[in-house]
């Protein structure tokens, strides 16, 4: 039971709940923020704009969930930190 309650496994698990909740939040977020009448936008444009900003903040969480999961693991991140800043 004692190898259950280790750092390893209860990180990466609360990491990994928190950015789901992130990507929901974010998700509602922008759909209110580009959900205004007064824009006048086509729908088609207005539902891709909104794909598209969503598709991104999940790309961004999930880089710094990975970043953070190998942190716990001991693994050093500062290379893939310097690899994404070059991309």
């Amino acid at each position: 039971m004692k190898y259950i309650l280790k750092e390893e496994v209860i990180a990466p698990l609360i990491i990994i709940l928190f950015s789901i909740v992130l990507v929901l939040m974010s998700k509602k977020i922008v759909y209110k923020a580009f959900n205004f009448k007064s824009i006048k936008v086509n729908e088609r444009k207005k539902k891709t704009i909104i794909n598209l900003i969503n598709n991104i903040i999940k790309v961004i969480i999930l880089l710094i969930a990975i970043l953070a999961i190998l942190e716990v693991y001991g693994i050093d991140t500062k290379s893939f930190v310097a690899s994404l800043g070059v991309v």
